[in-house]
């Protein structure tokens, strides 16, 4: 025997299709804002990552253009440039994208980076042969307010009141390492390490660079 088909049930079959289907539409919608977002974050940070590779060229190419044979050599890296004259490189690394936030040491400590607007990092470093000498660590710091943020140089030093000592200051450290103490810094915390923080300008890649040539 057959079923009639009321127009209540077939009212409720088309509701409940509709409801699924804009809340399936409103889950789409959400996850390809999520994703243009970090897209366009990523894009932001590269350009801002340009910004201070062109300033390091910059300088670098000056000092190149005053000698009869350019002597400073520059390669493009995974995560940024090198640069290499006799024995010694000048590294300039950016962290991956989030890298400053996976793994801190003292998780509180986020919540201070993300009241500073800390959107990304990295450091410039001088090695010889394989040693590691002077290191500058670098965070984007970006308002909501702002369109571009600025990027502002770290100097990390060892405290007096360690007891330990460093062969060369100030010293750039990996990410986790850097989310951590720069966290202490910002915070005014007590630390085994004292920072300093102002923004990059060409004075500070100058003085990178006079380290940089033995």
């Amino acid at each position: 025997m057959k079923h009639l088909t009321t127009n209540a049930d077939l009212s409720d079959i088309v509701g409940r299709m509709k409801d699924r289907h804009d809340a399936d539409e409103r889950l789409r919608l959400e996850k390809e804002r999520a994703t243009q977002a970090q897209a366009d974050v990523i894009a932001h940070n590269k350009r801002m990552e340009s910004e201070v590779t062109v300033l390091v060229d910059d300088v670098i190419s000056e000092v190149n253009t005053r000698l009869p044979t350019p002597l400073i050599k520059a390669s493009t890296t995974s995560r940024g440039k090198e640069y290499g004259f006799s024995n010694r490189a000048l590294r300039v690394h950016f962290f991956r994208e989030g890298e400053l936030y996976e793994s801190p040491l003292v998780p509180g400590r986020v919540e201070t980076l993300r009241n500073r607007h800390a959107v990304h990092g990295g450091y410039i470093e001088i090695k010889e042969g394989n040693e590691d000498r002077q290191g500058w660590n670098l965070v984007l710091v970006k308002p909501s307010d702002s369109a571009t943020g600025e990027w502002r140089i770290v100097e990390t030093r060892v405290s007096g009141l360690s007891g330990r000592v460093a062969r060369f200051e100030p010293f750039a450290t990996e990410a986790q390492l850097f989310a951590d103490n720069l966290a202490c810094h910002w915070s005014s915390a007590m630390h085994t390490f004292n920072l300093s923080d102002k923004t990059l300008e060409r004075s500070d890649v100058l003085k990178i660079v006079n380290a940089f040539v033995p």
